[in-house]
């Protein structure tokens, strides 16, 4: 590389001695003067060129240190250190495919129900009498729907306390929820996996300076980052959240797949969309079987995390980092093997994807949009017959 540097900054005029013409003695002072200055560029373009060459093999070097540091800790994609263990009891695991077919039904039943009762409010109509008219529709509107008029009531004991309630119930706090949420985490996850994370691995709680991201996972230093949750009314919902994401961010150190391809300092932001998507997919089912634990259906949901909301996300077509595709392809393969573990291998395993979990997907936005639109229907219809009993209640 040095020796092409060199010679792409040799003077044109140097080619050939025998095409060399006589110059005024004046350029040929400007040219002596103008020697120096050259040969010191010749110099400084093969000093470059040399260290560029350092470089790139410190480089190399320290990058093959990275994977070795990383593989030490945590295996390789062939294989791996540690994969979900065969002793750890899991509970069933519900699919997009499940839930959406569930609130399809529900919807469809609910339907039924609001025709029935605007069939009831059009028979209010053909009642003569006003008040009996009025009467009746308040008890069907007050049925459906609730008091008529709803006066809010403040508490005057909430406010005897700064924070009301929540700082109230901090007294009797759930004695699980004492416990430090890096504990817990660790805890889950040495059970899924049944033996001990390595020691380099660190799990810290505190803010993530990036926003819209709840967590990451630093492959240099082995450790696994949450935000402390604080979006839902719970304290329990935020808790078990929290725990979620560190088993969140443990996956990808499981798996690894981005510092396989290591190419840069920061192999996440080098990595290729797929790249990405492959491995969040990966941490997203790790996290959902951490979060199939525990006995409790409420404590599994928050461990494991909203995924239906991710997996609407990306049929919307929202782009992000890879999560809400990965999301997407995690459930896929939740919905095509009974086992679970047979599903974390299906996403973990080097090679192509099986194709079917794109057909899952596919069938997946279908029943989306079945569920938006019959919903929507229902909202509609709810509308209309919440404004029919009010203008039977209080006609203009």
């Amino acid at each position: 590389m040095s020796s092409i540097s060199v010679r792409n900054s040799l003077p044109s005029a140097a080619a050939s001695p025998g095409d060399r013409t006589e110059v005024p003695s004046e350029s040929n002072e400007n040219a002596s003067q103008a020697a120096p200055a050259s040969h010191r560029g010749r110099k400084i373009a093969t000093w470059t060129a040399v260290s560029a060459v350092a470089l790139a093999g410190a480089g190399r070097v320290a990058e093959h240190a990275v994977v070795s540091n990383f593989e030490a800790s945590w295996g390789t994609l062939e294989s791996p250190r540690f994969t979900i263990s065969e002793t750890a009891t899991l509970h069933p695991i519900s699919t997009y495919r499940e839930r959406a077919t569930e609130l399809i039904e529900s919807a469809r039943t609910w339907k039924k129900e609001l025709l029935a009762l605007d069939a009831k409010v059009g028979d209010l109509s053909s009642i003569s009498d006003l008040e009996t008219r009025r009467g009746l529709a308040r008890t069907l509107y007050e049925k459906n729907f609730g008091p008529y008029e709803t006066v809010a009531a403040i508490s005057n004991s909430e406010e005897e306390v700064p924070g009301g309630a929540l700082a109230k119930s901090e007294t009797t706090k759930d004695p699980i929820l004492q416990r430090p949420q890096q504990e817990v985490a660790r805890e889950l996850v040495e059970t899924l996996v049944g033996q001990k994370l390595p020691e380099v691995l660190s799990f810290e709680v505190g803010d993530v300076p990036i926003e819209g991201i709840g967590g990451f996972a630093n492959s240099l230093t082995s450790t696994a980052t949450a935000e402390a949750c604080n979006i839902f009314p719970s304290e329990e919902a935020n808790y078990y959240e929290t725990v979620g994401v560190l088993g969140h961010e443990v996956g990808h150190l499981v798996f690894g797949f981005s510092e396989s391809k290591l190419d840069s300092w920061t192999p996440w932001n080098a990595a290729t969309y797929g790249t990405r998507v492959r491995e969040e997919a990966a941490a997203v089912a790790f996290r959902t079987l951490v979060g199939a634990q525990p006995d409790d259906p409420q404590t599994r949901f928050f461990v494991s995390g909203d995924t239906s909301r991710l997996i609407e996300e990306f049929m919307d077509g929202k782009l992000d980092y890879g999560l809400a595709e990965g999301a997407a392809l995690a459930d896929a393969a939740f919905t095509l093997h009974s086992d679970p573990r047979a599903a974390y291998k299906a996403i973990t395993t080097p090679g192509e994807l099986d194709p079917a979990l794109r057909t899952v997907i596919a069938a997946n936005r279908e029943l989306c949009l079945q569920q938006r639109a019959i919903l929507a229907e229902n909202q509609q219809l709810h509308e209309r017959i919440q404004k029919r009993l009010k203008s039977l209640i209080e006609p203009q």
